[in-house]
């Protein structure tokens, strides 16, 4: 469930229900951009929802690797900035989208999102965070420690 509150009020405006985040004890993350929250729910993936309304706006599924049983390609953390959104999906890796228009645009839309590619750090290396401004993203994973990268996309 994602809740909305008006901070000036400090009231209650919007429960959403929402799918996925299945598993107990399982890491979820919500990033907000404006308008949108970027969702990082377990086994439901990663949904960008529209603040206003509730509505899921657009979403990637968690990935499906032959080698890799679900229960460790889950959904830990997403992060998106500009017009990149990057998730951490346990061992599957990082996954990459780009979209055309900006995450932190004044409006809920999210134009054309498409996966770029993924980075998968090797056997067992799960990674559990991500977070990305400013062009710089980090990432935390289990057995792999963290890793700092440099990411630039044009404008």
């Amino acid at each position: 469930m994602l809740l909305t509150f008006d901070r000036e009020l400090a009231t209650l405006k919007n429960d959403y229900i929402l799918t996925g985040a299945n598993i107990p004890f399982s890491k979820s993350t919500i990033e907000l951009n404006k308008k949108k929250a970027i969702l990082a729910l377990g086994d439901g993936g990663t949904q960008i929802v529209c603040l206003e309304t509730g509505t899921v706006i657009d979403s990637v599924p968690q990935p499906v690797i032959s080698d890799l049983t679900p229960s460790v390609t889950v959904t830990n953390a997403a992060t998106a900035d500009k017009r990149l959104l990057f998730m951490a999906n346990g061992e599957a890796g990082v996954y990459v989208g780009i979209a055309e228009t900006k995450f932190d645009s004044k409006d809920c839309e999210v134009d054309n999102l498409k996966l770029l590619g993924n980075i998968r750090f090797g056997d067992f290396q799960s990674v559990n965070h991500v977070a990305y401004k400013n062009d710089v993203l980090f990432i935390a994973g289990g057995l792999g420690g963290l890793k700092i990268l440099t990411v630039k996309v044009d404008d």
